[in-house]
C-alpha cells in the first residue's frame, strides 16, 4: 500500500487520507468555539457530532434541533479541544 498520502494524527486511529477524508463521530461535551472570518467566536452546541479531519483543518457538523450547524477551525484547535476533553472522539451520533 502507497502511504504517501496518509497524515498520521495523534487522535487514536483517526487519519486523513487525501482522497478520502475521515469522517468521525464525536461528541461535544465543553466549550468549543469557532469564529467565521474575523467575527465573534460561536459556540458549538452540546452533543453529538460528526468530524471530517483533512490535512490542515477538521470540520464539525451537528444537528440543533430545527437547524443543522457546519465550523471549519484549524487542525491545531481542533486537537487542542479534544486534548482539553471538548470534544470525546468514538461517540456514537
Amino acid at each position: 500500500m502507497n502511504t504517501d498520502h496518509v497524515v498520521s494524527m495523534p487522535l487514536g486511529k483517526a487519519a486523513v487520507v487525501a482522497d478520502q477524508p475521515a469522517v468521525k463521530h464525536a461528541e461535544v461535551v465543553g466549550e468549543v468555539t469557532f469564529r467565521q472570518g474575523d467575527g465573534p467566536h460561536i459556540v458549538i452546541p452540546l452533543g453529538p457530532c460528526e468530524v471530517q479531519l483533512m490535512a490542515n483543518d477538521a470540520t464539525i457538523a451537528w444537528d440543533d434541533g430545527d437547524a443543522k450547524g457546519v465550523a471549519a477551525m484549524p487542525l491545531m484547535d481542533f486537537k487542542r479541544f479534544v486534548r482539553d476533553g471538548a470534544i470525546e472522539m468514538g461517540k456514537a451520533a
